[in-house]
């Protein structure tokens, strides 16, 4: 009878433990789910990302362009020469510039194809940079050696991309300031 009592005692004992022994791990429904969840947010935020790449090309486009005006007027007062600024625009996508300082050399040249901001996932993809200008005369302006503007008035250059939702303005005031600004079309 004590061994009968023993055995019930173990059997008991041993019912218990394997319910209060939690199992590790996760299941198949929980992982199906987890994947579900992570499907439906690629899908949603795949769309944004497309968005993302005319936008960022032209921006590196613009902030580019901003960075050589910054240079030429620095340029400029350093050296105490001319910097000119030569602007080339054609049909969209297309332009160009070119920094000459006041003895000919070629500070920064920057063509149509250095605007061309090719995909390194999509191999044929490209994104054109458009390039357009105003207040500039004869498609130049650039810093005197005082870090003056060459032509009065504001000069402006004009970055558009057919496929992004912004432009970028860069202005070349009076006073020989440059600013950068965003336009959502």
């Amino acid at each position: 009878m004590k061994n009968d009592f023993l055995n019930t005692k173990k059997l008991v004992s041993s019912i218990a433990h394997r319910r209060d022994h939690k199992q590790s791990g996760f299941g198949l429904v929980e992982i199906m789910v987890v994947v579900a969840i992570l499907a439906l947010l690629v899908l949603f935020a795949a769309p944004d990302f497309m968005d993302w790449k005319p936008n960022i090309a032209l921006k590196r486009a613009a902030d580019q362009f901003y960075t050589h005006m910054q240079e030429a007027k620095m340029a400029a007062i350093k050296t105490n020469t001319s910097v000119m600024l030569n602007v080339t625009t054609s049909a969209c996508p297309g332009g160009g510039y070119t920094l000459v300082d006041g003895t000919g050399r070629v500070v920064a040249s920057v063509t149509s194809n250095d605007l061309i901001w090719s995909d390194p996932v999509q191999q044929n993809s490209r994104l054109d940079v458009c390039l357009q200008t105003s207040g500039f005369t004869n498609g130049s302006s650039g810093y005197n050696s005082r870090g003056l503007p060459a032509n009065t008035g504001a000069n402006n250059v004009t970055f558009t991309q057919p496929d992004s939702d912004f432009t970028y303005v860069i202005t070349q005031t009076p006073s020989g300031g440059i600013s950068k600004v965003k336009i959502k079309k």
